[in-house]
Formats: C-alpha cells, structure tokens, sequence
C-alpha cells in the first residue's frame, strides 16, 4: 500500500508538473504572438485609414486589417481557454439587460448571417428579468454560437435565437435547422480543440470555440448543452442565473 501511494503520488506530481510547463509554454507562446501582432493592427489600421476610397489598395489594405483582428481573436480566444483551465478566468459580473444584449449582438451577426446566405431571428419575451453575468462575456458566448451555426449549417436557411425564464435561469437557445450532430459526436463536442472528423476538412480554426462557451457558461454558474439529430438541426442551449438583490447586491465598502 505504501508503495502504491508514493507511486500514485509521484505521478500525480509529474502530470501536474507536465501541465504547469504547458500552461507556461502556452503563455509564453501568446506573449511572443501578441507583441509584434499588437504592432501589426495598429499599422494595418492607419493603412486601412489612409488609403480609404482608393478602390483596389482600399481593398487589400481592408482584408490586412480584417485578418489581423481575426488572428488577434483567435489568440484571446486561446488565451482564455488556458485561464478557464486553471480557474483563473475573471469575471466582472454585474445586472445586465440580456433583452438589450441579445439584440445588439444578433444586429452585429446579421452581417455574417447575410454572407452565408441565412437569416437570423430573434424571439425574445417582452418581460425579460435581468440576470447576473459579465456582458462583454455573455456575448462572446452567444457569437460564438451563432459563428458555429453559421459555419456548419449553412444550407438550413434560418438560426434563431430564443429564450426561456425558469425559476432561477434565463435559458437562451441558439436553434438552427442544418445537418445535426451524430450522438457520438454530442458527447465530444465541447472538449478543447476537438472538431467533427467529416466537418475538419472545411473549418477552420483551432477547435475551442465550443470549449470556450463552456468553460465562460460554467464560470457564471450555469450550465451548456446541445439537443440535435442527423438531418433534423441542432439546438446549442445556455444558462445565465437571474440577478437576485439579495443574493448578487455586493457589500457596501
């Protein structure tokens, strides 16, 4: 049993050594990326500014700035899902309108949605309660939904976004009508970095942006899910708590 112990012990030290260097890799490796990219979008945009209304420059100058914002988000995004591992993702959590919230943020994706040829509805209830939850995040989960539903349903014409208010949760749902999601793959699907073997082909990307709704969702308290079925669509569905005064109303100094 002693044997066994310090054997077990010995590992456990050696796994979590393993991914302390992986963190510290990691960070690292955002660090180097971030310095000269900061640089790059700061040029490619008083490029973008100065050539403005000169049609073919314009243009090229327009999809440096565009890709190099991309590249940017793709590292915060990444930058996030290493926090959201080792639990020190921040949150600053606050009432918040979701009503208001979700119909900026579904303004902002129709562009989006019009260059895949779909349509993006909203159906929201007229008396929404405000919940409790950190804006900036609560809308990089739900574009990072509707950016997925928009990548592998391309064909069903239509995502929607609706809500629901049970006792404690406001649930939001991001339902689509494309191909679906084989049951096997439902159980895999928010793992980092992991990506439908028939579907890696055509996306791009690194494979988190699913894992990173989970790990912001599971920060807040609640919970994500997803309900679909081959040929039938799928439905990506979220928990936010309803902000309570006496649970959520912070101490005065």
């Amino acid at each position: 049993m002693k044997s066994l112990y310090h054997s077990e012990k010995e590992l456990r030290q050696k796994l979590q050594e393993e991914i302390q260097n992986k963190v510290e890799f990691t960070r690292r490796l955002i660090h180097e990326l971030k310095t000269p990219l900061t640089s790059l979008m700061a040029t490619s945009q008083l490029l973008s500014e100065e050539l403005k209304g000169k049609k073919r420059l314009g243009k090229l100058s327009g999809y440096v700035w565009d890709n190099t914002c991309r590249m940017n988000n793709r590292i915060d995004e990444l930058h996030d899902m290493i926090k959201g591992e080792i639990s020190k993702l921040e949150l600053d959590l606050q009432p918040l309108d979701l009503k208001k919230l979700l119909s900026s943020t579904a303004a902002e994706a129709k562009t989006a949605a019009l260059q895949c040829d779909m349509k993006l509805e909203l159906i929201v209830d007229g008396l929404m309660p405000r919940v409790y939850a950190d804006a900036a995040r609560a809308k990089q989960i739900v574009l990072n939904l509707l950016n997925n539903a928009f990548k592998y349903a391309s064909n069903s014409g239509k995502v929607t976004i609706k809500t629901k208010s049970n006792d404690d949760y406001i649930t939001v749902e991001i339902q689509d009508r494309g191909l679906g999601i084989k049951p096997e793959e439902q159980q895999r699907i928010f793992e980092p970095y992991y990506r439908s073997p028939h579907k890696a082909k055509q996306s791009h990307g690194l494979g988190i942006g699913l894992a990173l709704c989970k790990v912001l969702v599971e920060a807040h308290g609640g919970r994500i899910w997803v309900t679909s079925k081959p040929g039938k669509g799928s439905v990506f569905a979220f928990t936010l708590q309803k902000f309570n005064v006496k649970k959520h109303q912070k101490p005065r100094q």
